[in-house]
C-alpha cells in the first residue's frame, strides 16, 4: 500500500466533500444514509467481491465517516447484511 498515495487520494476526496455545503444539511444527510443502508450496503454485500463498484459522493461520505468508528460499522454491517463489507 502507498501510503502517501492514499492519503493524498484521501484528501482530495475530503476537499471534494467540502467544497458541497449541502452534503452537510440534515435533509441531505439523512437520505445518504438512508440509501448508504439500504442501497449501498446490500448492493456491496452482494456484488462487491466480483465487480469493482463506486457510489456516489453522498453515499461515499457515509461510508467514509462510518468506517471511522470500526466497531459500529462492523456490528452495522453484520446486522443489515450479515457480513462485513
Amino acid at each position: 500500500v502507498d501510503l502517501v498515495k492514499t492519503a493524498k487520494t484521501q484528501l482530495a476526496f475530503l476537499r471534494t466533500v467540502d467544497a458541497i455545503p449541502q452534503l452537510y444539511t440534515p435533509h441531505v444527510a439523512a437520505l445518504a444514509v438512508q440509501r448508504y443502508e439500504h442501497c449501498w450496503l446490500p448492493l456491496l454485500h452482494e456484488h462487491g467481491s466480483s465487480k469493482r463498484l463506486a457510489p456516489p459522493l453522498d453515499v461515499e461520505w457515509v461510508w467514509h465517516c462510518h468506517c471511522l468508528c470500526p466497531l459500529a460499522y462492523a456490528s452495522d454491517c453484520q446486522a443489515v447484511v450479515g457480513a462485513l463489507q
